[in-house]
């Protein structure tokens, strides 16, 4: 028997193919047809690993964060409680989420366009919920244990975080600079509530500077 799965190794092929045009020549430019030439393959192959030009899309931005996935990260850093660790994680996937949109050209127009469809925004709620959940649940029993997080139940508190990470996406949805500022004051009131201030002077700062130079109806930088 082969040591591997062909239907895996073509699906993993397809993924970097995609990503390296998309990053080419941005999301807008490069369709089914162009990856499929580059690597020689039929269409038919294309759908038999994913079931449209936006299902890649999101299995590459699966693919992107498991490849530097923060909250792996910072289990590592023995230095830090588990609040701590939580609050770097929010800080890292939010710098990787910016960078990654930011240097595809079309970006956040493509996930508007992507999230249109029920299936997809269904698919990345459930998604945010249970894994993105699952991530966050782990570091607030480490908090739990050390004593820097107090909650009663980390799973649910772990399901609630990922699903207004969710919410708090302005590639999702549409909200004025204003508006985002708004959300993230309230996310940290929310999270100070709970037991599980997650929102720490950093993030806070991060996002401010990042709105000030960022136009969220257009998403272009302002300077």
């Amino acid at each position: 028997m082969p040591s591997y799965d062909p239907t895996e190794r073509t699906k993993k092929a397809i993924l970097e193919t995609g990503l390296r045009l998309f990053q080419e020549y941005g999301w807008k430019n490069v369709k089914i047809d162009d990856i499929v030439r580059e690597l020689g393959l039929t269409r038919g192959a294309f759908y038999h690993n994913f079931k449209s030009r936006a299902d890649l899309i999101d299995q590459i931005g699966d693919m992107l964060f498991e490849s530097e996935n923060p909250f792996v990260t910072v289990k590592q850093e023995t230095s830090l409680n588990g609040l701590q660790k939580l609050q770097k994680a929010i800080r890292l996937s939010l710098n990787m989420s910016f960078n990654q949109i930011s240097m595809m050209d079309g970006g956040p127009s493509v996930i508007r366009e992507m999230f249109d469809g029920e299936m997809l925004f269904r698919k990345e709620l459930m998604w945010n919920v249970n894994h993105l959940g699952a991530y966050i649940e782990d570091l607030i029993r480490e908090g739990v244990a050390d004593q820097s997080i107090t909650t009663h139940n980390p799973k649910y508190a772990g399901q609630v975080f990922g699903l207004l990470s969710f919410w708090f996406s302005p590639f999702i949805f549409h909200v004025t600079n204003e508006e985002y500022l708004e959300k993230l004051d309230y996310l940290r009131h929310l999270g100070g509530l709970m037991g599980i201030p997650l929102i720490d002077d950093e993030v806070c700062q991060y996002l401010q500077d990042f709105v000030e130079n960022f136009d969220f109806k257009t998403f272009t930088a302002l300077s």
